[in-house]
């Protein structure tokens, strides 16, 4: 067999002695794909032994192109193993550097035994014995040989072939995922970049990594290769992230899975603008065309590469009666809007109860124009497949399959959600959660759960004005999973409850009473933090005219961190009402101001699109509204649109409390209780309005002499809230990385090593930043969080940093703690705190005794609940 080669030169190889060598115990592993002459396959090589040929009679022709700086020429494949031949054989090699990154060189074989030598093309001369020989001098270096062979087959299927000879295993070997290669093609080069991102959790990926059982993921093995179907059928979303998640865990499936998160995102945003930019034409003349799929609320839907989209727009459940859906007597797009971000909260909390067995859908929500849209996998259900829950509005409820009962009951017990009938009379069903949640056993086998918009339970309503507030008023699951004291009922204070009266009045009893809870204790507790924060109560607000001030600013009282205590951004005006720091009720005041502005400006880009029938993919038209709402945004005066009215009526309707009688009063003036700058950034920031740098700098530097110009505006850009396993994937992958370079950094001690793995773990504390963001109340982010700290004081450069890293260690440990006790986090906890007492011994003899004695309590924590047990699994 042979055919023609192109090899891609990275870059020149930075060996740096002209003498390497070989040993003969230690045998080369490596593996080759056939493709059609189209294709081309990048197989990965670790080499620790004797180089087995690959490319045979490289000098009939072979030649390099400077210009491209490839090596090409005829070559052919031989039986393995192979014995070189004299003075001609050739092996084309990719080193991986003691920095992870890709160097590339191309080896002929030929010379005296053992000799390695540079040519000025780029070529090192080895002379190779066959496999049988004696050991020559050996080839151990910090770098890894990859080889890259590719032979036509008529096939188009992938089939790999591995020679796994006797002998230890090779070391090791992840790429950075900050390197970024070239792939040799046929006839042209394509760019290769590997790309940091992971997959699920699990407890054990961390800390037995292994090397992937395959080689790197290339966008081919990554669902490409559906886009060359001849029958252009849509990509199967739900196929390969069912597939994906089912891998074993290690680089390769957090690779995959996160790159292929990016590209949901990244598909779904696409046509999400278009179906919101279009949203005003006749059905005929839309790119996209509504498409029937049952449901009550939510108006048309669409579908797109295998992907569902859904508008958040109020609609009207009983015609006779004008009854709406969210805004009962009227329509209300903006509560609509709500609870669609309820979809997708719902199902990150039911996905990370870690119940074996239950499959969830890819979903984002993409907010644009001031319309939001719902972008969800197609999952393989229908009609026929529904075995749990309601579709129909709760005429017909179904529980029928025992596995997915127990599933069901197991996920709510860890969600803190109390069972409660559903259905009428003999037809009704114990449900655990909503009553129109759905569970199927899908085509595939598999049980999918969807429909999540009403998992948590609601608040009190009548600490609400609207009479449907129990649609889209509820608990967060921060609230629901580590601060309500009992189980509370999702379909309380509604009709889906079925149960008797006095069962009813007790679900919502309960609710009432966590309710009470979160008012009177949770949010006075998080009040009183705060007067500690030093970053809000030392603040100096003329020093605040740089975006990166601002910017810290509000990352230090952001809806994350508001979240994470279990309170709704619609509890802010609350919590200021008990907050007494004059700095951080001001960020406060202005951060309910920038979102009451958001939520006017998205109800005129929505009055605007409809008025008009708008139907451009052009920002223009919004552009010139946005910029008129801006302008009266930044005038302060007394005619301003936005400063001037009924400005503190609208804003205590929004934010109960969030003034006080005194505040409400003419002589309070709104301008000096909240900062300009803070306000307008917020705001551009959650309407996805992008203005030049220069023009904001400007402003953040004379925010009262400021003129906003039309040419100022770039565009509006879609907002998209993804699920975190974008950012969870990418601190795996980055953390397993590291860890395996701080292996060789310990093996060799060489500084390459040291700087690269510090940057990899940089990069995944800040993935692990976002993802704790993100879901505060997973109990394995802190946990493999922690784990990141322990590798830095691994190579950390003094003993004192190495302590400070325990540190911060040990107190993620106690946050995973406080989310789920659970064995592992007990065992981790105990060893930090053995490393820990072992590095104080020394100069702190009492402090050292603490911390064993602290080890010792933790190791004796053995007593875990019956109903926690299974989470030691935490599988996708």
């Amino acid at each position: 067999m042979s055919a023609y080669i192109q090899m891609t030169v990275l870059s020149p190889s930075n060996f740096s002695d002209t003498r390497r060598d070989v040993t003969q115990k230690d045998w080369t592993r490596w593996s080759w794909r056939n493709l059609n002459a189209s294709s081309f396959s990048k197989t990965r090589t670790r080499c620790g032994g004797p180089l087995l040929p690959c490319v045979h009679d490289a000098a009939l022709g072979m030649h390099r192109d400077r210009a491209q700086d490839t090596y090409s020429g005829p070559y052919s494949v031989p039986d393995l193993p192979a014995t070189p031949n004299a003075g001609g054989s050739n092996l084309y090699a990719s080193t991986v550097g003691p920095d992870a990154n890709y160097y590339s060189s191309s080896s002929s074989i030929s010379g005296s035994p053992g000799s390695l030598s540079r040519e000025p093309s780029n070529m090192y001369m080895a002379d190779l014995p066959p496999p049988a020989a004696a050991p020559v001098d050996p080839l151990p270096s910090p770098h890894h040989v990859n080889l890259y062979v590719s032979a036509p087959q008529e096939d188009e299927h992938l089939t790999p072939y591995h020679t796994t000879p006797s002998g230890p295993a090779p070391p090791r070997a992840y790429a950075s995922p900050e390197c970024a290669t070239s792939s040799p093609t046929l006839g042209k080069q394509t760019n290769y970049t590997t790309k940091s991102q992971t997959s699920n959790y699990s407890a054990g990926s961390v800390l037995e990594s292994g090397p992937p059982s395959t080689p790197p993921p290339t966008r081919a093995s990554l669902g490409e290769k559906h886009k060359k179907d001849k029958d252009g059928t849509p990509r199967p979303w739900n196929a390969e992230f069912q597939t994906v998640c089912e891998l074993p865990d290690g680089l390769d499936k957090f690779a995959r899975l996160e790159r292929l998160a990016c590209e949901f995102v990244e598909t779904a945003s696409t046509y999400a603008r278009i179906i919101i930019s279009e949203m005003c034409l006749a059905n005929e003349h839309k790119t996209l065309k509504p498409v029937g799929l049952g449901g009550i609320a939510g108006g048309a839907k669409y579908m797109a590469q295998g992907i569902m989209f859904k508008f958040a727009l109020d609609s009207i459940i009983h015609q006779k009666s004008g009854l709406w859906m969210y805004g009962g007597t009227a329509s209300d797009d903006e509560a609509a809007i709500k609870a669609a971000g309820k979809e997708l909260t719902g199902l990150q909390a039911h996905n990370l109860t870690f119940v074996p067995g239950l499959y969830y859908p890819l979903m984002a929500i993409i907010d644009y124009k001031g319309f939001r849209m719902i972008a969800v996998t197609v999952l393989p259900i229908n009609k026929t497949t529904l075995i749990y829950g309601s579709d129909d509005g709760g005429n017909t409820v179904r529980a029928e399959d025992e596995d997915l009962n127990g599933m069901m009951k197991l996920a709510a017990g860890r969600l803190n959600l109390a069972g409660h009938a559903v259905g009428q009379g003999s037809r009704s069903r114990e449900i655990f959660g909503p009553g129109d949640i759905e569970g199927h056993k899908g085509t595939d086998g598999r049980y999918y759960v969807c429909d999540f918009g009403r998992i948590m339970p609601p608040e009190d309503p009548q600490r609400s004005a609207s009479s449907r507030a129990v649609y889209f008023r509820h608990f967060r699951p921060e609230f629901m999973r580590l601060r309500a004291r009992e189980a509370l009922c999702s379909d309380s204070f509604s009709g889906w409850d079925a149960g008797t009266q006095e069962e009813r009045a007790d679900h919502n009893a309960a609710v009432v009473r966590a309710s009470n809870m979160l008012h009177n204790d949770l949010i006075p507790a998080f009040a009183d933090a705060l007067v500690n924060d030093i970053r809000l109560c030392n603040l100096k607000w003329e020093s605040h005219d740089q975006l990166s001030n601002i910017n810290t600013l509000l990352e230090a009282l952001d809806s994350a961190r508001i979240h994470e205590q279990g309170i709704n951004m619609r509890h802010i005006g609350v919590l200021r009402s008990r907050v007494k720091c004059g700095s951080t009720r001001k960020v406060l005041l202005s951060l309910a101001l920038s979102r009451l502005a958001k939520s006017e400006a998205h109800r005129m880009m929505r009055d605007l699109m409809r008025s008009s029938n708008l139907a451009t993919i052009s920002d223009a038209p919004f552009l010139e509204a946005m910029m008129v709402y801006i302008r009266g945004l930044m005038d302060q005066s007394e005619a301003s649109a936005f400063w001037g009215g009924s400005l503190k009526e609208k804003l205590l309707a929004r934010y109960p409390h969030i003034l006080t009688p005194e505040e409400m009063l003419p002589s309070f003036d709104m301008r000096e209780g909240s900062d300009l700058r803070m306000v307008v950034v917020h705001f551009l920031q959650l309407t996805g309005i992008k203005v030049l740098k220069k023009a904001l700098d400007t402003f953040l530097k004379t925010p009262h002499s400021f003129l906003l110009l039309f040419s100022d505006l770039k565009g509006i850009e879609p907002r998209v809230k993804h699920m975190h396993l974008v950012c969870s994937s990418a601190a795996q992958h980055n953390l397993i990385a590291a860890q395996d370079i701080v292996k060789d950094y310990e093996r060799t001690f060489q500084p390459v090593y040291q700087t690269t793995a510090r940057r990899l773990l940089r990069v995944a504390s800040a993935n692990f930043d976002e993802t704790f963001a993100a879901v505060p109340y997973c109990p394995l982010t802190p946990y493999l969080w922690a784990h990141v700290y322990l590798e830095q004081a691994k190579i950390a450069s003094s003993r004192e940093k190495a302590i400070v890293y325990h540190v911060r260690a040990l107190a993620l440990f106690d946050r995973a703690c406080v989310n789920l006790c659970l064995p592992f986090t007990l065992i981790a906890a105990a060893a930090c705190l053995k490393n820990l007492a072992d590095l104080v011994r020394d100069d702190d003899p009492t402090e050292a005794t603490r911390y064993d004695a602290l080890s010792a309590e933790k190791l004796e924590m053995k007593d875990v609940p019956d109903m926690l047990k299974s989470f030691t699994t935490m599988g996708s």
